[in-house]
């Protein structure tokens, strides 16, 4: 799962989510243990879906500017749904909510590393407009997802 050269899933995790934790707060993730509370998902299996691949392997990332005041719920739930209807494991969410990309998007960033690190393989996104609302710009951030070794999936793709 991880690339020749990455940090391990603990030093990744910790690094992504700004918190130390033990050895043990990461049993079963990558084999190594519990995700630490920082980098728990949101979504939840329905009874009976077993996640097709290991915990970890996939990410939501949303991003809205301005701030939606309820969280994007609305389109979180959705593409954990669709995570799950694709046989996908349990995603992580990660939330640049309010933020413009001049102004940095730390939630981006933070999953960029877990995908270098090997521990992310499949983005889904709601539409390239998450990266930005600039066709070019979108396209530059879903080009640096894909060479880092990550796929992007769009609940609505983008056509030319």
């Amino acid at each position: 799962m991880s690339r020749p050269g990455a940090s391990s899933p603990r030093t990744v995790l910790q690094e992504a989510t700004g918190h130390p934790a033990p050895a043990a707060a990461f049993a079963g993730l990558a084999g190594e243990g519990e995700r630490p509370a920082a980098a728990q998902p949101t979504c939840r299996a329905p009874a009976g879906m077993p996640p097709a691949e290991p915990p970890g392997g996939a990410a939501i990332y949303l991003r809205c500017y301005p701030a939606d005041y309820w969280q994007m719920v609305h389109h979180r739930d959705v593409l954990c749904h669709y995570a799950h209807l694709i046989g996908l494991a349990e995603p992580l969410v990660f939330l640049d909510n309010g933020r413009r990309p001049p102004d940095g998007l730390p939630a981006l960033d933070r999953l960029m590393r877990l995908i270098a690190g090997g521990l992310v393989a499949t983005v889904l996104v709601t539409g390239p407009f998450v990266f930005s609302v600039h066709d070019t710009e979108a396209q530059a951030a879903m080009k640096l997802i894909t060479g880092a070794g990550g796929r992007v999936l769009e609940l609505l793709p983008h056509h030319h």
